[in-house]
């Protein structure tokens, strides 16, 4: 196929990649030892990160090779795309891609691969229900805008700087994750000689240990609802406008379960152990039966302090042994409210809450860049369809 050197042309995927039907049947006789499935890509990484031995058998026969692309062709809409880094063999699951001849870059291959017209084009041709596949000939037909080579090289080349960002950033996230997971471990520690008194004693006695609505009923009122999912891994609360209503009528029956400000949630049904404080914004919504508010006195307890000690590890872990196992998860009040939380003075709960503070606020800030290069690698990619 003739292409000109300085203009954009119109073409199909299958004219410029190639799809890999290489076999190897017995791996280990030809020195391949690792083996990779759709369970060892992770959405968006370009990079393989886990795989399989061979040795402890595998039925997978596709090999790859360095340098070639693996694409997987179930549930296209998880986006799975990697760069071979190692020879292998994979899952039937997975498309081994390279370029057809030398007008195509290989190095643009994964890029063109995670455009949204290319994974649009994948989820329209995919077939199935349960476990949606697309199929090479359907790929094959997709079209778009090629540049010429030096343009490839320029796009590719400011796709490499921007996902070599992405992973910088990702690791630094990880870090300041791995060393707020320390600081709980240290606190714990620390604070082994510290005076103890169960969650039940720590409670305002005016608004004790509670949880929330057991039936609230699909309603159009006014009173804002909390539930398990509102609540994010990192402890932040969906925006009031996107919470579930309750009637009044209902919210005065279950009055006892009002949030205020500054009141600490716990999961306590499926998922156990997440744990949020009620902002200001939030104060006045009701809780569903799924979470537990604790209330703590405040001269005694900051509810910064008693959050920082319930998403240690060492707690979470608690938490989990101490549920019982029903349809679901479930952690009964008696079993939360006995347990025992350090009680330092409330100057050493401001100082454990403020290096806590440095570490969350480093992570949310590795998150925010992590989306920012997201949006700029998505400026680099190929037009999709023009």
């Amino acid at each position: 196929m003739t292409r000109s050197s300085t203009a954009w042309m119109r073409v199909r995927f299958g004219d410029v990649v190639r799809l890999s039907t290489e076999r190897c049947t017995d791996p280990l006789a030809h020195g391949i030892e690792r083996y990779v499935g759709l369970e060892h890509l992770e959405p968006g990484d370009l990079r393989i990160r886990a795989w399989g031995n061979v040795a402890d058998g595998v039925t997978f026969t596709n090999r790859f090779r360095p340098g070639q692309v693996l694409f997987g062709k179930r549930r296209a809409y998880q986006r799975k795309v990697a760069v071979a880094e190692f020879e292998g063999i994979c899952s039937s699951d997975i498309y081994v891609f390279e370029p057809a001849d030398d007008g195509l870059l290989p190095a643009l291959l994964p890029f063109l691969c995670q455009t949204d017209g290319f994974f649009d084009h994948a989820l329209k041709t995919s077939a199935g229900s349960l476990s949606p596949r697309t199929n090479w000939s359907s790929l094959a037909d997709y079209e778009f805008t090629l540049p010429p080579i030096e343009e490839q090289r320029r796009i590719a080349s400011a796709c490499s700087v921007v996902v070599a960002s992405s992973e910088a950033t990702k690791a630094l996230g990880t870090a300041a994750e791995e060393a707020l997971r320390a600081l709980g471990d240290h606190v714990n520690e620390q604070l082994v000689m510290a005076p103890k008194q169960t969650i039940y004693e720590i409670c305002d006695p005016d608004r004790p240990l509670c949880y929330g609505v057991v039936q609230p009923g699909n309603s159009d009122g006014q009173i804002p609802l909390l539930r398990v999912c509102d609540i994010s891994d990192d402890g932040g609360i969906a925006t009031v406008d996107s919470l579930n209503r309750i009637t009044a009528a209902v919210d005065e029956q279950y009055r006892r379960s009002r949030a205020e400000a500054g009141d600490v949630l716990v999961s306590v049904v499926g998922t156990i152990g997440r744990i949020a404080i009620v902002s200001d914004t939030h104060a006045g919504a009701n809780i569903a039966r799924a979470l537990a508010r604790i209330s703590p006195i405040r001269r005694l307890m900051s509810p910064e302090f008693l959050a920082v000690i319930l998403t240690t590890p060492s707690f979470q872990s608690r938490l989990l042994h101490g549920a019982f196992e029903t349809a679901r998860k479930t952690l009964n009040l008696s079993e939360l409210g006995q347990m025992p939380i350090p009680c330092p003075d409330i100057s050493e709960q401001r100082r454990i809450v403020e290096r806590a503070a440095v570490l969350r606020t480093a992570i949310f800030s590795a998150r925010e860049r992590a989306a920012c290069t997201t949006r700029s690698f998505q400026r680099f990619l190929l037009p999709s369809s023009t």
